[in-house]
């Protein structure tokens, strides 16, 4: 990764992580450069080396595998307590004929280098089954559980059903990344429960197993996933991520947004807002302007849905009405781009957040942050995301002391975002983000982008992610990346001459390429 790096990890790093932070991780690092096959070759490698070490008078050992990737970390196990001397019996438990990824396929080739006999394969497992395995067995035997990973949705079938049932009755389990049929997110158990001596698992804990770690039933191994491919934004957190448009779906199903903006003043901010929304996938977007601007925006576009209210600008009178709009028909409201340094349209702002506060995803851009100068206790507990630049943040905080390096104004959006329950999205050369959890770095981006109008852009792409994307930091997060990778793209085209319009085009690209190449 070609960027200074922030070492945002020292402030935040979590202990524990989702199972779409985990696979994102490792998809940075295969787009950085690691082969895929490395890495499962140290996960299974350090389960065998950790097995060794903490287990000892080993008589034979037996890997029940399943067929995706977890199984491959299970036969590159096997491979290695082969070379270190260790009787081991592999079974391949489903109904697949081979297994499914390019990786386990070649952890099986690996397998076969040190085994004499291929992987003995249970499409089902009964009493004949069973027996198989408990002519293996004595008090010695350690058995490796590398059959269902990180991927499981829904109840555990058969036959791996069959075979988590008979592990309750075996003295020394040891599973692999996670004990098979546990909800790596959750914590609960989509299959017949069992109790594993240990688990081995790769880089950090998933959030599931808090349990296990508390009983220390959990051993991490470090498998050279860098830190940087973790916090930093890339294209594996896209893949996790960012939305997938299902097939069959319908109109208001991927994202309504609405955007407040405008003004007598400035009539360009809300409608470079809607496009970014709509070129990320929003299926609709409203924006509601003063009716002074009202026709000029209608004609920009007929793909924009216009609503007026009176005047040259907005007005607190009018902050019920909207509000009520915005919750009737709408995900996520975007507020502030253009709306004027007007006390009438502060005080808009400040109370249409009253009205909305805890009803409906909020995103606020621009005047939509300063308004909140010394009003801060109206966001508190908001869950609203901010989009601020330094200046604007300065403005919100009423602090002209900003921190100068990104690792300072990183603790510093992190301290604020989790005093005032909120997501704090801040621009710069390097975009930073946090919601008091933890921060992120988004590395993104063209200097062209300091044309005025790009802030607008990415604002309405916040709100069509936080429209479908749970997740706050992630919406933040991955909202600027898309935005900056669109910017790149427009900036491969127009270098430093190109214009906040070429942004959502640039995005277009970009989601485009990534979901040919997913």
């Amino acid at each position: 990764m070609l960027h200074d790096v922030i070492p945002v990890w020292e402030i935040a790093d979590p202990k524990f992580l989702l199972t779409k932070e985990m696979r994102a991780a490792e998809k940075n690092m295969y787009a950085s450069g690691t082969d895929p096959m490395i890495l499962m070759h140290r996960a299974g490698e350090a389960t065998a080396r950790i097995v060794l070490k903490k287990i000892k008078n080993i008589s034979n050992a037996i890997v029940f595998s399943g067929f995706g990737n977890n199984g491959g970390d299970g036969f590159i196990a096997a491979s290695k307590l082969l070379a270190e001397g260790i009787p081991t019996h592999v079974f391949l438990v489903g109904t697949k004929e081979k297994p499914s990824s390019t990786e386990a396929k070649e952890a099986l080739a690996t397998l076969l280098k040190f085994s004499e006999k291929e992987p003995t394969r249970f499409s089902k497992f009964g009493k004949k089954e069973k027996k198989i395995v408990d002519e293996l067995v004595d008090e010695k035997t350690v058995i490796l559980d590398a059959l269902l990973g990180t991927g499981i949705h829904g109840e555990v079938r058969s036959p791996i059903k069959e075979v988590l049932k008979t592990f309750s009755g075996y003295e020394t389990i040891v599973s692999v990344d996670i004990p098979s049929g546990l909800d790596s997110d959750t914590g609960e158990w989509l299959g017949p429960k069992f109790d594993p001596k240990f688990t081995v698992t790769f880089h950090k804990p998933k959030l599931g197993m808090k349990g296990l770690v508390k009983k220390k039933k959990v051993v991490v191994a470090d498998i050279g996933i860098s830190k940087e491919a973790e916090h930093y934004i890339g294209i594996g957190h896209l893949a996790e991520f960012w939305p997938k448009r299902p097939a069959e779906t319908h109109k208001g199903k991927n994202g309504r947004v609405m955007i407040i903006g405008g003004s007598i003043e400035y009539m360009g901010a809300p409608v470079l807002s809607a496009m970014g929304s709509l070129r990320a996938g929003a299926d609709t977007v409203r924006i509601v302007v003063p009716d002074a601007i009202s026709q000029v925006v209608a004609g920009i576009s007929p793909n924009f849905i216009v609503t007026r209210v009176p005047g040259q600008y907005h007005h607190p009178s009018n902050a019920r009405s909207i509000a009520r709009l915005a919750l009737d028909r709408h995900d996520t409201v975007v507020v502030g781009m253009g709306i004027s340094n007007q006390p009438e349209a502060w005080a808009f702002a400040r109370e249409f957040v009253k009205e909305v506060k805890g009803k409906i995803k909020l995103v606020l851009d621009a005047d939509g942050i300063r308004a909140f100068q010394g009003y801060l206790h109206i966001l508190e507990d908001s869950n609203a995301i901010l989009t601020p630049h330094k200046r604007e943040l300065a403005w919100l905080m009423n602090d002209d002391k900003i921190p100068k390096t990104y690792l300072k104004r990183a603790e510093y959006i992190y301290k604020k975002a989790k005093k005032l329950g909120i997501t704090i999205l801040l621009k710069g050369r390097y975009d930073l983000i946090s919601d008091g959890t933890r921060v992120l770095v988004n590395p993104a981006g063209h200097p062209g982008m300091s044309v005025g109008g790009s802030g607008d852009v990415l604002a309405g792409v916040v709100g069509y992610a936080s429209s479908m994307i749970e997740n706050r930091l992630y919406a933040a997060a991955m909202a600027v990346h898309v935005t900056c990778k669109g910017g790149e793209i427009a900036g491969d085209r127009y270098g430093n001459s190109l214009v906040a319009t070429d942004i959502p085009d640039g995005m277009a690209v970009y989601l485009k390429r990534a979901e040919v190449n997913n």
